[in-house]
């Protein structure tokens, strides 16, 4: 199994946000943050230094110090119009129940950027979640049948979800993998606009 570490890929994940961050801001909307994973705000604390987002709202089931509010950010993005212009989901194990619930949202700007952590690996991570077998189209009652993920059947996943989005009404319009990252991790950014 593998230990999971939190930011073991520190430079990558900078990076990639960073990247995202210009291009959201060429968009003129503003830097509005929706951190769903915050922790203990590593990744945004050293970008806060380069950037100054408008505005910030921290999330995660766990208690954390402030400004990061406890709360299921999967049931947030459900239940919240979301004012954010980046949505970052650096969670263990698959973003695709944030995925999907995000692409279902209300949202208050035509374009978002959002970042997604993809854990592969250790004993918690080895299969895929119900988000990821549904974009598949494999029924989540499968799931006792099923060996866990193969890598070729996670990339499969990831292209499904990514063309969920357009089923959902979104143009990606670009995207960027963060280089780097290990067998067992992926780091991507998305740019999406919602079609009218």
């Amino acid at each position: 199994m593998i230990k999971q570490v939190d930011n073991g890929m520190l430079g990558a994940k900078l990076d990639l946000r960073r990247w995202l961050i210009q291009r959201v801001l060429e968009e003129g909307k503003g830097l509005h943050v929706l951190d769903c994973c915050a922790g203990d705000r590593v990744l945004w604390k050293r970008l806060e230094r380069e950037w100054k987002p408008d505005s910030y709202v921290g999330l995660d089931i766990k208690r954390k110090p402030a400004p990061v509010l406890k709360a299921d950010s999967v049931r947030w993005l459900r239940s919240m119009p979301l004012k954010a212009t980046l949505v970052d989901v650096d969670t263990y194990g698959e973003p695709w129940k944030h995925w999907r619930t995000l692409l279902r949202a209300n949202w208050t700007h035509d374009r978002i950027g959002v970042c997604l952590t993809m854990g592969n690996g250790g004993k918690a991570m080895g299969a895929l979640g119900n988000a990821a077998l549904k974009a598949l189209g494999i029924p989540t009652t499968w799931r006792k049948r099923l060996p866990p993920a193969c890598d070729a059947r996670r990339e499969a996943a990831v292209d499904a979800c990514m063309y969920l989005a357009v089923e959902l009404g979104c143009t990606v319009l670009d995207t960027r993998e963060a280089g780097g990252a290990n067998r067992w991790t992926r780091y991507i950014a998305v740019m999406l606009e919602r079609r009218g």
